[in-house]
């Protein structure tokens, strides 16, 4: 099972990454934005221009915490080399399923509104791949819990 599991997260880190391209989110003029043009769009939102002098520090803070965003491509790669390699790769797979989750959470709080409206379909597979990622993981640590207790 434990070889399945890291077959699993290989796969789940490759639609992570191809979703990471896709359209993530619509923003109501006809144009859809990719995980890849997110945080650089967001400075040149124009109610909320960043780029001046007047803007709030909290839309500054977000605006680049924002680009955390390219961790998620980065960590996508290292889960199918390493598991390619049959390394460990239980650490990168739950940081990668957090960390979208605490941008989310963290988009839905800077921007004071529930965001699942303007989500496309390339969030959308990225939020559940995100969520089966860190199943797979929490499973994968449980498995090896069991076998370490089934040792002694």
């Amino acid at each position: 099972m434990k070889k399945y599991l890291k077959l699993i997260e290989i796969i789940l880190a490759m639609i992570l990454l191809i979703s990471f391209f896709l359209p993530w989110v619509y923003n109501g003029w006809g144009v859809s934005w990719s995980g890849l043009t997110l945080p650089l769009i967001l400075f040149q939102y124009p109610a909320q221009n960043v780029m001046t002098v007047n803007s709030d520090l909290w839309i500054k803070i977000f605006c680049y915490l924002f680009f955390l965003i390219y961790i998620i491509p980065v960590l996508s790669l290292i889960i199918i080399i390493q598991g390619i390699r049959k390394k460990n790769i239980f650490v990168y797979s739950l940081t990668a399923g957090i960390l979208i989750y605490a941008l989310l959470i963290y988009n839905i709080f800077a921007w004071e509104h529930f965001v699942f409206h303007e989500i496309l379909y390339g969030g959308y597979i990225t939020l559940v791949a995100g969520l089966l990622l860190i199943i797979t993981s929490v499973i994968k640590y449980k498995n090896n819990i069991k076998n370490q207790e089934l040792k002694k």
